[in-house]
């Protein structure tokens, strides 16, 4: 037993390489422990099936990975790659690092995957794209979760472009005031013949939408979404952003979107509160974005979700999201036909962590054309809202 614990410590420690010699390195990992499995040591199975490239320009975010990685690895064995860049430091300068995470199957095997860290600074950083090129596994699919939203834009994120299949950011800390967001949107929609994009901050508006189309599952409900005429989404606001969330916009372009709205004109009510009038093809709507203080979440979380019909027997559907508990979050709905039904019910959803939700992009091939509309969408509110300011 002692034996076995010693090969997979060994493998897993993590160890100062020269960036040229990464693969004889890893080479000779994996030589030992095959050479322990010979010597009666535990069999360890290295697994392989796609890369997992990670950019981020914060050294002490980079450093709290590990975790996020090995949870990656059990659902899908890749060899990542964790790239930390150091754009304020002038010194051109590279060094690296390799380790494994081992995880157990439920076959009893020692499964095993690569990391290789890689920083970089000065004229190495721009060149870090070709630096990693080689140490890509051929022939398997490339994945690269972008951390940086301020160097999308740079022509560091635009080397990695011809080498991934996919490229997954997070719009999650973004508002519609932030310039980062309309970078983000012009590249995905410029480059989307390049590559496929995903964004985690589009991900976590999965439950929502399912709430929501819930409503209207019975064929005898369509008929209020025909008479929707105002639709409310709230989110926490606790100070700390200077505009409204992404999150929500992208849910009215979603609502947009599958309904076949219109944009007729949009207005900044105050930085943290946006209108917009909308024409369907059977009515007229309004949505509105609100704040709302004083909630047990962080800033930029959708609260809730109100959606109001006009006509006879006008209806209302609500969304509302409780106080979240320890893994999952508790969601309220309720249904208010007049003269009618009155239907409320408690949903619990398991809240995904950033690495549930990277393993699941990991999985999807081609393009996401629901995601790639609703940035567009997006991009026409924040332009709409911007045009109304300057007149």
């Amino acid at each position: 037993m002692e034996q076995q614990n010693s090969i997979i410590e060994e493998i897993e420690r993590k160890r100062p390489v020269d960036v040229a010699k990464i693969e004889r390195e890893l080479a000779e990992l994996w030589k030992a422990a095959a050479s322990s499995k010979e010597g009666g040591g535990e069999a360890v199975t290295r697994v392989c099936l796609l890369n997992l490239l990670i950019y981020t320009s914060d050294e002490d975010h980079a450093s709290t990975l590990g975790g996020t990685i090995a949870t990656v690895t059990e659902h899908a064995p890749c060899r990542a790659m964790v790239l930390v860049g150091n754009p304020k430091n002038p010194d051109s300068h590279t060094e690296a690092w390799i380790s494994s995470h081992c995880h157990m199957t439920q076959n009893r095997q020692q499964v095993c995957c690569e990391e290789i860290r890689v920083t970089a600074s000065g004229k190495a950083l721009e060149h870090l794209s070709d630096t990693i090129a080689p140490l890509l596994v051929a022939d398997l699919p490339t994945f690269l979760w972008w951390q940086d939203a301020h160097a999308l834009s740079q022509p560091l994120f635009r080397g990695f472009l011809n080498q991934v299949n996919r490229i997954i950011v997070d719009s999650g800390q973004l508002t519609h005031r932030d310039q980062e967001f309309r970078h983000q949107a012009e590249i995905i929609l410029n480059a989307r013949h390049q590559a496929a994009f995903s964004d985690l901050n589009w991900a976590r508006l999965t439950v929502w939408e399912e709430l929501i189309a819930s409503f209207f599952d019975a064929p005898e409900m369509h008929v209020y979404l025909k008479r929707l005429n105002k639709v409310t989404i709230t989110y926490s606001f606790n100070g700390e952003i200077a505009g409204v969330p992404i999150r929500t916009l992208f849910l009215v372009s979603w609502l947009s979107n599958r309904l076949s709205w219109k944009l007729k004109d949009a207005a900044e009510v105050s930085p943290q509160q946006l209108e917009f009038r909308f024409r369907s093809p059977y009515t007229r709507l309004q949505v509105e974005i609100l704040p709302e203080t004083n909630t047990n979440f962080p800033s930029t979380v959708i609260t809730g979700v109100t959606m109001s019909t006009a006509g006879e027997k006008p209806a209302t559907f609500e969304v509302r999201r409780r106080a979240p508990k320890e893994k999952e979050d508790v969601f309220e709905t309720r249904v208010v036909i007049t003269d009618g039904a009155s239907v409320d019910r408690v949903v619990s959803s398991y809240r995904p962590h950033d690495a549930d939700l990277i393993a699941h992009e990991v999985e999807i091939f081609g393009r996401d054309r629901g995601y790639e509309e609703a940035v567009k969408s997006t991009l026409s509110l924040i332009e709409e809202i911007q045009a109304e300011l300057l007149v």
